[in-house]
């Protein structure tokens, strides 16, 4: 019985196009992904499939999103995590000033909410 590609609903496919893209960029890209020239040749002609492991190390080391990588729905990157922490610290910036204003009222009312002393 002949070798029939089995079907991988685009996952390979997505793997592939990015890796090579990401070979023109970052010569490490094979360490980073922690794969050999070999598996990458073996996905391409369909006979082996990425593991968890190389999708896994696709993510954490290249901002996908392993939405995107799975199912092809969804933004291809996920935002870089210094935005996300950008975010949140200006979240609790605000919460802290708030607290601080209120600290400060309570300090000046001695606790007296009309503001009488």
């Amino acid at each position: 019985m002949p070798y029939k590609k089995p079907n991988n609903d685009g996952i390979a496919d997505r793997f592939i196009t990015e890796f090579d893209e990401l070979k023109k960029q970052d010569p490490d890209v094979y360490q980073s992904i922690d794969i050999s020239p070999s598996y990458v040749s073996q996905i391409r002609s369909g006979s082996r499939q990425p593991t968890i492991a190389h999708l896994t190390n696709l993510i954490l080391h290249y901002r996908y999103s392993g939405t995107w990588l799975l199912t092809g729905i969804g933004e291809k990157k996920n935002e870089p995590v210094q935005k996300g922490i950008d975010k949140r610290l200006e979240v609790i910036e605000l919460k802290l000033d708030k607290l601080a204003t209120a600290l400060s009222f309570k300090e000046a009312t001695r606790g007296n909410k009309k503001g009488n002393k």
